[in-house]
């Protein structure tokens, strides 16, 4: 009988990094700098992305009628397993989101 052993990090010698606040403030400023639609777009998702830890297809499934302002809330489809729901947005969110809103319609 052969016995599998489950991998982790340090078995595979694997090291997760993420990016602290600073760096997501400065990513944002950096794309904010190049001017124009796309990167205020891009800016808006940067920060929901790391907000919120989405991924890539959980972003792309998000629509304008998940957010709700009023309330301040959004609510997120989850994938792999996690729970959907509502999170609740933070003051600088709700602004660049109102304003976002303001930019498309």
């Amino acid at each position: 009988m052969i016995t599998l052993t489950a991998l982790n990090t340090e078995s595979c010698n694997i090291s997760l990094d993420y990016l602290t606040a600073s760096e997501v403030k400065l990513l944002i400023e950096a794309i904010k700098s190049k001017g124009g639609w796309y990167s205020f777009r891009n800016s808006v998702l940067i920060l929901m992305l790391y907000r919120h830890g989405l991924r890539r297809s959980e972003a792309a499934s998000l629509r304008w009628s998940d957010v709700d302002l009023r309330e301040g809330n959004i609510y997120i489809r989850r994938i792999k397993g996690s729970r959907s729901g509502r999170h609740p947005l933070q003051g600088d969110e709700m602004r660049v989101l109102r304003t976002f809103t303001f930019c498309v319609y």
